[in-house]
């Protein structure tokens, strides 16, 4: 069996909060084909800090991180089957976090007909 990414386009994109509160990994909608996402990471310094996977607009994932004692909390995730966006859609992480550069966002996955 082929590993997920192997099943089309792979995809990657991470960013962090150099100027904002929040950081935002973001993969450009394709005309005809879906973006499959597969694994995303996140890391914020905000306590109780949502972490969003979007299709589009929309909200189709979701998970807050514990409060913070020192430093970071952070999630790795892969899912066992993959999130997909709609046709044509863009799809995003996005992590709150505070002005303080240390919030973190990671998506990576496919993109497939």
């Amino acid at each position: 069996m082929l590993p997920k990414q192997q099943m089309g386009s792979p995809f990657q994109s991470t960013a962090d909060n150099i100027t904002a509160s929040a950081a935002t990994a973001s993969i450009a909608g394709v005309s005809g084909r879906k973006h499959y996402i597969t694994d995303i990471a996140a890391a914020s310094d905000l306590d109780g800090a949502t972490v969003e996977v979007r299709d589009g607009s929309t909200v189709i994932w979701q998970y807050v991180l514990g409060t913070v004692a020192t430093g970071q909390n952070t999630i790795d995730h892969t899912f066992a089957t993959p999130l997909w966006g709609s046709s044509g859609a863009s799809v995003y992480v996005v992590v709150d976090g505070s002005a303080y550069d240390l919030t973190k966002a990671n998506i990576a996955g496919f993109t497939a007909a």
